[in-house]
């Protein structure tokens, strides 16, 4: 107890030893030679977690840790590829190191009752040796001189926000209706970076990162029932960071609708139907600025019917 508060919590620190060997051939005119590249990473990452009652339906929590990041299997292989067509080239970079990662978490959650919570939180990560893409020339046999699109570390990037959620089953309306409940959430989300793809400059931006995303279901569970609605949807992010010659890719905002409905006919059987993009949504992507227009994805609406047995 700190005063009237009860704390719980624990602290600790995990020892992560990884032995990395990225092997390939070296070729020099017309000798190949095999080429390795062997490396050795150690690192400490501590950890706590608290959690405070305030009171009996008031929660604090505080989170605190050091996490550690290793390289795509595909970046660090000592590989590459040459264009036929232009002096440009992509490969990987075997001395590629994990990045590492200083992040913190606080939460407020209000039980109101006993079947509905209101939460908000501030989350915060500072990324060091961030992996970004680099452009380098390089002189190769028989070729001259190329552009060699590959990974390296070296970016810094912070991300923080806000998020804030909202679950209830509606226990207070009379019968059947009584199963019926709702969950909702917002995240926001704000970058700090600067890093280059190639000799493009990047700012504030991450790949797959959004700057708002929210969802909402609907539910009803009650008796043999179990149905659920939900609406998904994401501010746009960048997904590609592109490079020198090749601009960045965004995808736009997108949301989807999904829903379900299960039944249970016995004891030991249910029946389950789902749906997958009820409102065939399409997604956009497009080079740089949005008149730039580079893809329409389209998967249709996916209807799926299954029973479940125990025997």
């Amino acid at each position: 107890d700190v005063g009237a508060v009860p704390v719980t919590g624990n602290i600790g620190v995990r020892y992560v030893h990884t032995d990395q060997v990225a092997s390939g051939t070296l070729t020099t005119g017309n000798v190949a030679t095999p080429a390795s590249f062997p490396k050795t990473f150690n690192n400490w990452l501590p950890s706590f977690n608290l959690r405070a009652e305030l009171t009996h339906d008031l929660v604090a929590r505080l989170a605190a840790s050091r996490v550690l990041t290793r390289p795509n299997v595909t970046d660090s292989a000592p590989r590459i590829t040459v264009s036929t067509d232009a002096p440009t080239a992509s490969g990987g970079n075997p001395q590629l190191v994990p990045f590492l990662a200083t992040q913190f978490d606080g939460s407020l959650e209000w039980y109101f009752n006993r079947a509905g919570s209101l939460t908000g939180a501030v989350f915060y990560k500072a990324m060091d040796d961030y992996i970004t893409q680099q452009n380098v020339n390089i002189d190769i046999p028989g070729r001259g001189t190329v552009l060699l699109s590959t990974q390296v570390n070296g970016g810094d990037a912070k991300v923080y926000g806000v998020e804030a959620a909202y679950n209830q089953v509606f226990t207070f309306l009379p019968a059947p209706f009584d199963g019926l409940g709702v969950q909702a959430s917002y995240t926001h989300t704000s970058v700090k970076a600067s890093y280059t793809a190639g000799a493009r400059p990047i700012r504030d931006e991450l790949i797959g990162l959004s700057k708002n995303s929210a969802n909402i279901t609907g539910f009803y569970e009650k008796g043999p029932i179990s149905t659920r609605l939900s609406y998904v949807w994401r501010d746009r992010y960048l997904s590609g960071t592109g490079s020198t010659t090749q601009a960045p890719v965004y995808t736009a905002p997108f949301g989807s609708l999904d829903g379900n409905i299960s039944v249970k006919a016995s004891d030991r059987v249910t029946v389950s139907l789902e749906a997958i993009n009820l409102s065939g949504a399409h997604l956009y992507t497009y080079n740089d600025k949005d008149v730039r227009f580079g893809e329409i994805n389209y998967w249709g609406r996916t209807v799926l019917f299954g029973v479940r047995a125990e025997f």
